[in-house]
């Protein structure tokens, strides 16, 4: 039997309190002392699950116990992780949260279950944009049933549960029942967050709020390619249709669409009011224009959309979606 550690690839800071013990992860760059987090622009944080998986499990059944990690995190903060389809290829630096089984060049250690990794741009080191996690699937063998360490293997699902506690922004704890725990119990309590394990995320989000009725997207898809002709040209079927829904009962009213070549929607930032409208169609011209102006600069090559609402004199946003222009 192996000695098994969890390990994050980030440098760890204690929080000093009374009654617990989980650590959190400090910030990066410019402001060290600020807390490693995601921004709160970018909720709900997308995780995509790599298709192929790995071979110690039947059929497609690993992604389950990844799809029910992701939700351990999601009931107590505003904070929200979401599952976001499948994909086939996954490179560092591409933009993309996903979850991997890595079976040919996992480099954390050979006692090492799993590994958590983030990225920001050089030129905002305190934005996380991307956090991977890679499961070691080179020296363990995986299981949707019970955890076994006499014989090396481990159920996904706690530790699908730790890492992500990772990507929230927590480091280890020193409460053995907890989810954070520095090293695998043996066993598959770190499914279940404990107080502790609670108590980080709060700490670093707040506690749960009502949910503000927002409006939701529905098109364009996020992360899609759109072939569209710029400039001043004829044909305006080329255009894109930007659509949402309110998604509450609720009347939410002055609705308009804002558009940012990031997804925290700092710098430049176009607006469209839509008035009452649930759709905004933007044909060929100075509109698309001044999207393509805004690809061309962003650090991503995307173009990052949400929309703007009144809520009773409050002002509410959906969540953010993203595109390519192609001509």
């Amino acid at each position: 039997m192996k000695r098994i550690i969890f390990l994050s690839l980030l440098v760890i800071f204690f929080l000093q309190t009374s009654d617990y013990a989980f650590e959190l992860i400090p910030g990066v760059g410019n402001n060290p002392e600020t807390t490693f987090k995601w921004p709160t622009l970018q909720f709900p944080i997308k995780y995509a699950i790599q298709t192929n998986g790995t071979n110690d499990v039947p059929g497609t059944n690993e992604r389950n116990q990844l799809k029910l990690a992701l939700n351990r995190w999601n009931a107590y903060t505003p904070f929200k992780f979401q599952f976001s389809g499948l994909v086939t290829n996954v490179q560092a630096g591409d933009l993309l949260n996903a979850i991997i089984f890595d079976n040919q060049n996992f480099q954390a250690g050979s006692s090492v279950l799993a590994v958590t990794e983030a990225f920001f741009f050089t030129s905002a080191p305190q934005v996380r944009v991307e956090g991977d996690i890679h499961f070691n699937d080179h020296d363990f063998k995986w299981t949707t049933g019970k955890t076994n360490s006499a014989v090396d293997t481990y159920k996904i699902l706690p530790v699908a549960v730790h890492e992500l506690g990772h990507s929230v922004g927590l480091n280890h704890s020193a409460i053995f029942n907890s989810t954070m725990f520095f090293a695998s119990q043996g066993d598959d309590r770190a499914e279940t967050l404990d107080p502790d394990d609670i108590a980080g995320i709060k700490f670093l989000y707040g506690p749960r709020q009502n949910t503000l009725p927002v409006p939701k997207l529905i098109s364009p898809l996020d992360n899609t390619q759109h072939k569209v002709l710029v400039g001043t040209g004829t044909q305006a079927a080329s255009g894109i249709t930007f659509r949402w829904e309110q998604n509450t009962t609720l009347s939410l009213t002055g609705f308009s669409l804002q558009f940012s070549g990031n997804p925290q929607f700092t710098g430049t930032i176009k607006k469209f009011n839509a008035a009452a409208k649930l759709a905004f169609i933007m044909g060929p011209g100075a509109k698309l224009n001044a999207l393509k102006n805004i690809q061309n600069a962003s650090p991503t090559g995307k173009v990052y959309w949400r929309v703007q609402a009144n809520n009773g004199g409050a002002t509410v946003f959906s969540g953010v979606q993203s595109f390519q222009l192609v001509q």
